[in-house]
């Protein structure tokens, strides 16, 4: 007999919070940006690595303190950057860098060192 598939249900809802919770709400979601972007600068000038155990191992306990983050929230940061950057190593693999000239298209071949700029630092932002 074969499994059956995998069924994957999304509901989407508005939740009537107090000033006081959207405020604490909003400054979790600012602390994961933050922290986020802190891996991100940490795997940017560390020749990108993206194993995020390893990148958990050096910085989970900065994380945890700086950020003020319970773990499973820290731990999610990891996953998040290193799944981002991962997304651009893919994303720029299967379709190189297009820039606009002013006469044509140009393509110009990207590799995981173009991605050295400082532009190409991954930076999340929170929307509230």
């Amino acid at each position: 007999m074969k499994p059956l598939p995998e069924i994957t249900k999304t509901i989407k809802l508005h939740l009537k919070v107090t000033e006081e919770q959207y405020l604490a709400f909003q400054e979790l979601t600012n602390a994961y940006k933050d922290a986020c972007n802190f891996i991100s600068e940490y795997v940017f000038n560390n020749d990108f690595e993206l194993n995020s155990f390893k990148i958990h191992k050096v910085l989970y306990t900065t994380i945890r303190e700086k950020f003020g983050l319970k773990s499973q929230i820290t731990t999610a940061t990891f996953k998040t950057v290193t799944a981002r950057y991962q997304t651009v190593q893919t994303q720029l693999s299967q379709n190189p860098y297009k820039y606009k000239n002013e006469k044509r298209n140009n393509r110009i071949h990207a590799e995981k060192r173009w991605i050295g700029s400082a532009e190409a630092t991954l930076f999340f932002t929170s929307s509230m």
